[in-house]
């Protein structure tokens, strides 16, 4: 894919505003924090709605799962935590903005199995 543009698959839905993109291991793409420019909300009741794309499996699409959130919002940022295994990859999520348009404070670790998406779960991450 380097120094040229792919045709990738098209994106599962609508719900693309404000995503948040993460690589991990300079192979998956990962996007959370999903809402619609005219609802300017995220949708989940509750979830984090995350998605990952396989680079070398192109073909096969984007993956979506769900995930039992803490606080429902969207815009966090995400910054990669590394490999804590041989195929479980963390993230640190942190922030975002709720449906009423203030800042939230949420901060959760996201670990994810590379190999099984399935097995993707969040953590609380304790205040200091």
């Amino acid at each position: 894919m380097r120094n040229k543009w792919t045709d990738l698959h098209e994106f599962p839905d609508r719900f693309t505003y404000q995503m948040t993109i993460s690589v991990a291991k300079k192979r998956f793409i990962f996007g959370l924090g999903l809402g619609t420019m005219h609802e300017n909300q995220p949708l989940t009741g509750g979830r984090e709605r995350i998605f990952r794309l396989d680079t070398l499996k192109l073909h096969k699409s984007w993956q979506r799962i769900l995930v039992k959130n803490i606080e429902n919002s969207w815009a966090a940022a995400i910054f990669p935590l590394g490999i804590i295994s041989e195929n479980r990859f963390e993230f640190l999520i942190f922030g975002g903005q709720r449906e009423s348009f203030t800042p939230t404070s949420r901060c959760y670790i996201l670990n994810t199995n590379l190999t099984d998406f399935s097995q993707t779960t969040i953590y609380p991450h304790e205040p200091l």
